[in-house]
């Protein structure tokens, strides 16, 4: 293809793993295949999860038994984190995505605020979605992670998502889940140069 993909992510769901990617050939959107054990892909050179306006980027995607659940950075309005649910058989189930994300303090506050690096897991109840909220001192940004509860059917739970590191230099979060907890790790800067 004359694209470029980025930031792969993939999911198994007992017989087919779903790819998912950042993909540049119609702007910068969400695609995703499902790709057999051996390798053969069977849905061509993929499919459209969020073609949105802005830039869509860094796709993360969990199975929860049904189906799988895709996250991502979406730039349609500033600086948000979507989702959206893809079936086994490769249907988008939220074409318009839908956002996880909560608004942060002022509009002012808001603007100066870059969410980037989703990451996924499932509980056997709901999701988990956590990403790295940066602001910017001077020319350095400062990150700390942020997360949501999202149910099977892609509600976001609570009234906002919530704050799981109280510094700054916190990015790149990933998440695991064992049936009962979840279990969240991030790179942390503090005190390095």
């Amino acid at each position: 293809m004359a694209n470029g993909q980025q930031r792969p992510a993939v999911a198994f769901d007992g017989t087919n793993n779903l790819v998912v990617w950042a993909d540049t050939r119609a702007g910068s959107d969400i695609y995703g295949a499902r790709l057999s054990p051996s390798g053969a892909s069977l849905d061509g050179t993929g499919f459209v999860i969020s073609a949105a306006p802005g830039a869509q980027r860094e796709p993360a995607v969990a199975f929860d038994g049904t189906g799988f659940f895709v996250a991502w950075a979406d730039g349609r309005s500033g600086s948000r984190i979507y989702g959206a649910r893809v079936t086994t058989g490769g249907v988008v189930r939220d074409p318009q995505g839908i956002r996880l994300s909560s608004d942060f303090g002022t509009p002012v506050q808001e603007s100066s605020i870059t969410r980037a690096e989703p990451a996924v897991a499932f509980d056997g109840s709901n999701h988990l979605v956590v990403w790295t909220a940066f602001t910017f001192s001077g020319e350095a940004p400062e990150g700390t992670i942020f997360a949501r509860h999202v149910t099977k059917e892609a509600v976001p739970l609570g009234a906002a998502d919530f704050r799981l590191t109280r510094t700054i230099n916190q990015y790149d979060p990933d998440v695991a889940a064992d049936g009962t907890n979840f279990f969240v790790v991030y790179a942390d800067t503090r005190g390095a140069s």
